[in-house]
């Protein structure tokens, strides 16, 4: 209920509350991320990173995360139902192609 109210990408006049469901139950989609206090800076605590263009959203659950933003690498700390990359939802972004692709040929592109 919280991302239909929340983020109008998630509106119910764009996505029926069936479909978001089922949408959140798949495995690829819902991640669970544990934090190592030992490897702070190991690569898999950082869900994004300063110029790597991505293409997916992230909504915090539950725990907390800590963001830097801008040159003078401001920080500050957000926890549940915070989220992030609501950009990825509505612009292709022409840098970073999904893995999830279609590719068509034309009959230029065909080998013989």
């Amino acid at each position: 209920r919280f991302l239909s109210r929340e983020v109008d990408l998630f509106n119910p006049l764009r996505i029926s509350e069936k479909v978001l469901l089922h949408l959140l139950k798949h495995p690829s989609v819902n991640q669970e991320l544990k934090f190592n206090e030992n490897e702070k800076m190991a690569p898999d605590h950082f869900l994004y990173r300063r110029n790597h263009p991505v293409d997916y959203f992230i909504l915090i659950l539950q725990g907390r995360v800590e963001v830097e933003i801008g040159k003078e690498g401001l920080k500050f700390e957000n926890g549940a139902f915070t989220y992030y990359g609501v950009s990825a939802l509505t612009a292709p972004s022409s840098v970073h192609q999904s893995p999830v692709s279609t590719t068509f040929l034309t009959r230029r592109d065909q080998v013989d």
